[in-house]
């Protein structure tokens, strides 16, 4: 019957065998975080120009799926990050969740959340340069502050304004 690896009990003896007789063992996976997939799980013999190849790949392999992990995760996490940073920052000055709890301080209110989405020209690049610029000047002293986030927190609240389009 085969183990959690996908291989037979028989298999997994040789491998260990092997790992005995002093051959490197080398674990090929794909996947992502949530649903990881063992491909190979086996002994490579160290013969030279061989190992420096199954080196390289590890190393490749190992580097693609560490970027991988350290992306931002799916859309939906993105418009979930983003409206719990409208709920914390954003709604000070507008309404921007539905199901907010206060009202903004700003009186009467910026434009809401839901109101900028419909906007015909509005684009998520377009969204990403307005928050992160500040308009608020000697000119424009009513004009939105820059809310000082990272530029991922900038992409998840424009993500997150971008999924309130109807």
């Amino acid at each position: 019957m085969a183990g959690s690896t996908g291989l037979s009990r028989n298999q997994r003896q040789e491998m260990r065998e092997s790992t005995a007789a002093n051959t490197s063992m080398i674990i090929v996976i794909r996947g992502d975080k949530s649903n990881i997939e063992v491909i190979y799980y086996g002994p490579v013999k160290a013969n030279g120009f061989g190992m420096r190849r199954v080196a390289t790949a590890s190393t490749t392999l190992c580097l693609t799926i560490c970027s991988a992990w350290g992306q931002a995760g799916t859309a939906a996490d993105e418009v979930s990050k983003g409206h719990n940073l409208a709920v914390k920052i954003c709604a000070t000055c507008h309404v921007a969740v539905p199901d907010q709890v206060a009202k903004p301080l700003l009186n009467p209110p910026a434009r809401s959340f839901a109101s900028i989405a419909q906007r015909n020209d509005l684009t998520a690049a377009w969204l990403e340069n307005f928050i992160a610029t500040t308009h608020r000047s000697l000119d424009n002293p009513k004009g939105m502050p820059n809310p000082d986030l990272a530029a991922y927190q900038v992409k998840e609240v424009a993500t997150y304004l971008m999924s309130l389009r109807k």
